[in-house]
């Protein structure tokens, strides 16, 4: 087997061919500031800079509601990501049963209405909620959702109460009545809580330092967490974050010398084991959260085994319904590994605890209202039971905020919810310093230099051929896993600047020919793309099912098979919070899908005998050159066409064929406005032989005469870059009175065809124009063939374009059942671009782009958005295949060889292809470059390209809408 670094693949195969141009080097440069900016400004924002306390408000009033019954509306997801928390909220804790089990009202209606997409919460309170006039909202727990809910409340002057996690996103200068309400949602028992203790013994008051990131449920966690510590005394220095590297930062840079909590707020085994080997010889306790899996409890039970740390806290959130078989069978299995060290604690689910808190708040709400009196203090007066006590509310101008613990104190400034414990730091015993890392590790922790370093090994990787086969820009993928399984981070909207650029210049290409190929003679191969890819679909949901693999890894492995990047990048952005999952999937499916089409493509004609060359000799042979555009001299003698002008024959137009040379004294010149065809003269029409011959008969008869004509003085080249001429059709720009040209053919997109008078220029079009000099000079000026205006990129409708790409990906939209969707960070950019690549310009905004600009700019995109995705997914990866085991491999190799076999015969069969273009129609539905470029090295015919071409945009596009797809079935 031979292997060689291959840095210059041929097209089709690798993008990293470029041609330089200025067009290329503004982009670049644009680009590059663009992402330096951003990049700097997010590492900047490690540090955040302190407003000033906006003045008090003043609570809005209450509306007030019926002292005999209560209509109570409850947002809860019922589709959609979140349905199995809607399952569990409706059947484990209703708001009707808390109502009613304690007397508040004389009659209680309870209407529960589905909230599983936030994009739909305002249509579906106007047009739903609304209509059945309830007294009180109990709202969505996620913040985007309550910013939704309270802004649409304020004007239907409805009072809501909203269960957030996080106060910081809502607009403070809303006039609606909210009540933000977030239950201590952990519990530490008093084994535990004595435990710690007698090991650590009284502890004096330090300070708190927030490290988590945006995660709603993290960030309540670690508040309680932390409450429960303080309750009991024990509150040295307590650092909550979620890599180790963000502890060892915070504790070089405060210098602290005395003992340390730590709690880990992360769902990685190796993050955890780091933290386990770090402070195993300090007096430090290590505090875990998350979902664990089986392997990571065992590595905790062997670190327990072996004596590592002094202490080891863990906290999962399983609820404690006692009821709950799942939950038994949970506690009875992992309990007995920690029985001899520390009690294992089961809190209660996220959201049973934080809407028995939000429900608790509604009954204040509405005892207040009955009694007339202040609402706030029925809160305050509240007494909802929970492991660490009562329940304090504090009034936040208009909002009301629920504390951990009576000793916690949350004070409200600047728009955001900062957590206060006593300022004093009291020194104690010196605990030994962490041992820093290496000087390469250091460095890496940088996460601009990290990400450098990953573009750089990661498409250097990518470069590596074996056999003509390479991983191309999906290296970057690999060695994004790679670092983050060690915990190395980048700036975190990285990603999503990179799949915005990526999915816009995949439309800007894909938008000339998406269109086009379900209205041209390639249809069938069009139709062969959307078959694979529907195949392709169906086996993911059917081996999901059967496999019993989660949702998120399905789809990622979906998108692996499929080697499609645009249809991770949808699943990414529908699955938010659980993306990183699906390119966990799309890591252990690719390689196979590449290697798979590649075999297909390389087998298939071998085991059916068949040489590709010969075959295209063939086909070219019985096509008879139908499709080629031809040259034919006809003589004038149909009574019909004699005496008319050239303008004048729109039929001849009407077939795609153009009059471009009559012939004067055995030469051939060409034709003017003025032109009147007499009987017996000669022209010379351009066109395709299948339309030549109707021409041939409408004019007359063709002739054998031989001619001459001056091609190199009397024809041109003309490139279209004036404003003046895109958008319009010949018929408009009547060329050839205007100018004295004619118009024989047009170029565009690699594709060459004859026009009509109806036919529309674009930016960028190849005009083959026949005329005098002299006259060709004066359209040349008027059309714009300048060069270098080709080579520059329109940065203003670039900026433009995705902006509105981004809008219209927010925008909701519904049904008349009240669900809706959202476009998203995907499929908006993608729209919009399709749009504007297919009709080349709409207004003042162009759709054409150099094709170096937008080849750099896709190409970024695409390597930006995989490093973001790999990053994410590498520190579960080990683990996630380590619980699904040999079955995501075969799920992926399923998923790419059942459309491919499936797909064969029904393109010979149905269709009618024949096997070159079932070759290339292969690689195209499958989105597989590196099997076409198997292909290609067989033959040199164009026919597997053309069929690539036609079929590869159809499957492009129809990816990422399955991919959303199969998202839904497999959630449901």
């Amino acid at each position: 087997m031979k292997v060689r670094i291959n840095m210059h693949p041929k097209p089709f195969v690798s993008f990293y061919k470029r041609t330089v141009s200025c067009g290329f080097f503004t982009i670049c440069a644009a680009l590059s500031v663009l992402l330096t900016l951003t990049a700097v400004t997010w590492a900047q924002d490690e540090k955040p800079v302190e407003a000033a306390a906006p003045a008090p408000k003043a609570a809005p009033s209450i509306p007030v509601v019926s002292e005999t019954s209560r209509r109570i509306a409850v947002l809860v997801p019922q589709s959609g990501p979140h349905a199995s928390t809607g399952t569990l909220l409706q059947q484990g804790y209703t708001l009707g049963e808390v109502v009613v089990k304690q007397d508040i009202f004389k009659s209680v209606e309870v209407q529960y209405f589905d909230c599983g997409q936030v994009s739909n919460i305002e249509s579906l309170v106007r047009d739903h909620v609304a209509k059945w006039k309830p007294d009180v909202i109990v709202g969505p727990y996620t913040s985007e959702g309550a910013m939704t809910l309270s802004r649409v409340a304020q004007e239907l002057n409805i009072p809501v109460v909203v269960p957030v996690a996080t106060i910081d996103k809502l607009n403070q200068s809303t006039e609606t009545v909210v009540y933000r309400v977030a239950a201590p949602q952990f519990q530490m028992s008093e084994t535990a809580a004595s435990f710690l203790k007698d090991v650590w013994g009284e502890w004096e008051a330090a300070k708190v330092l927030m490290l988590a990131e945006d995660d709603p449920f993290g960030r309540s966690a670690a508040k309680a967490m932390i409450g429960s510590l303080v309750s009991r005394g024990m509150n040295e220095n307590v650092i909550v974050a979620y890599r180790p590297e963000e502890i060892s930062k915070a504790i070089n840079d405060l210098e602290i010398e005395s003992t340390t909590v730590v709690i880990m707020l992360g769902r990685s085994t190796k993050d955890a084991q780091k933290l386990v080997n770090r402070y195993a010889a300090t007096n430090r306790i290590v505090g875990l959260y998350g979902a664990f899996t089986t392997p990571q409890f065992r590595m905790f039970a062997s670190a327990k085994a072996a004596d590592a740390p002094k202490g080891l806290y863990v906290v999962s959130p399983w609820t404690n319904d006692s009821n709950n078989e799942l939950v038994k069978a949970y506690d009875d299995r992992f309990r007995n590994m920690f029985k001899e060290s520390i009690d294992f604690a089961v809190p209660e689910s996220h959201s049973t605890q934080a809407y028995t808190a939000m429900l608790a708040a509604g009954q204040a709400l509405a005892d207040a209202t009955e009694n007339n009196t202040d609402v706030f203090t029925a809160l305050n007066t509240l007494n909802l039971q929970s492991p660490m006590g009562k329940i304090q509310f504090t009034n936040y101008a208009g909002y009301t905020h629920q504390a951990s613990t009576p000793t916690a104190v949350v004070h409200y400034e600047g728009n955001v919810a900062k957590p206060i414990y006593p300022k004093e730091v009291v020194a104690s015993k010196a605990a030994p310093a962490p041992k820093k890392s290496g000087t390469i590790r250091t460095l890496l922790e940088n996460q601009l230099l990290a990400m450098f370093a990953i573009l750089a090994v990661g498409l250097g990787f990518g470069a590596i051929s074996i056999r003509g086969i390479s991983l191309g820009s999906s290296g970057v993928l690999f060695a994004a896993l790679v670092f983050g399984h060690f915990g190395l981070t980048i700036p975190a909207k990285i990603g999503t600047l990179g799949l915005i650029l990526f999915v816009y210049g995949v439309g800007l290409g894909a938008g000339p020919g998406f269109f086009r190929a379900f209205v041209s003679q390639g249809k069938n191969l069009a139709i062969m793309g959307m078959v694979l890819v529907c195949i392709g679909a169906v086996c993911t949901v059917i081996c999901g099912k059967l496999f019993a693999i989660p949702c998120e890894l399905s789809v990622g492995i979906f998108a692996g098979s499929m080697t499609s990047t645009p249809a991770l990048a949808a699943a990414v952005d529908m699955l938010k919070e659980t993306g990183p999952l699906a390119s966990v999937g799309y890591g252990v499916a690719y390689p196979f899908g590449v290697v798979g089409v590649v075999l297909f493509v390389q087998l298939l004609p071998k085991l059916m005998g068949v040489d590709l060359d010969k075959l295209s000799s063939e086909i070219v042979s019985q096509s008879s050159q139908k499709k080629m555009i031809m040259r034919v001299l006809v003589e004038i003698t149909n009574p019909a066409a004699i005496g008319k002008h050239l303008v004048d024959l729109d039929f001849i137009q009407q077939n795609s064929c153009q009059i471009v040379r009559i012939k004067k004294d055995d030469r051939m010149v060409p034709v003017t406005p003025e032109v009147i065809l007499e009987e017996g003269e000669k022209v010379l029409v351009v066109g395709k032989q299948e339309n030549l011959k109707i021409v041939e008969e409408f004019l007359g008869k063709r002739s054998d005469e031989p001619f001459f004509m001056d091609a190199d003085r009397e024809r041109r080249t003309v490139v279209v870059t004036s404003s003046a001429f895109v958008g319009r059709s010949l018929r408009g720009l009547d060329v050839l009175r205007k100018y004295g040209v004619s118009v024989s053919r047009i170029v565009r997109n690699d594709a060459s065809f004859v026009p009509n008078a109806d036919t529309i220029i674009q930016r960028a079009d190849a005009l083959t124009v026949v005329g005098e000099p002299a006259n060709m000079d004066k359209f040349s000026e008027e059309a714009g063939h300048r060069a270098k205006a080709l080579e520059q990129t329109d940065l203003l409708s670039l900026g433009i374009g995705i902006s509105l790409g981004i809008i219209l990906g927010k925008m909701p939209f519904g049904f008349g059942t009240g669900a809706s969707f959202a476009l998203g960070m995907t499929g908006g950019p993608l729209f919009v671009s399709l749009i504007l690549g297919h009709f080349g310009r709409l207004g003042f905004l162009t759709g054409y782009m150099p094709r170096a600009s937008r080849l750099f700019m896709t190409e970024l995109g695409l390597v930006l958005f995989l490093m973001g995705a790999g990053v994410k997914a590498g520190s579960s990866f080990v683990e996630v295949v380590q619980e699904h085991g040999i079955k995501l491999f075969i799920m992926g190799v399923i998923v790419t060889a059942i459309p491919m076999a499936i797909g064969y015969p029904i393109a010979r069969k149905l269709l009618k292809l024949n096997l070159l273009q079932t070759l290339g129609g292969t690689c195209g539905g499958m989105t597989s470059t590196p099997g076409l470029g198997a292909i290609t090295a067989k033959t040199d015919s164009d026919i597997p390209v053309v069929s690539y071409a036609t079929a590869y945009p159809v499957a492009l596009i129809l990816m990422t809408i399955f991919a959303q797809l199969v998202i839904s079935l497999l959630s449901n």
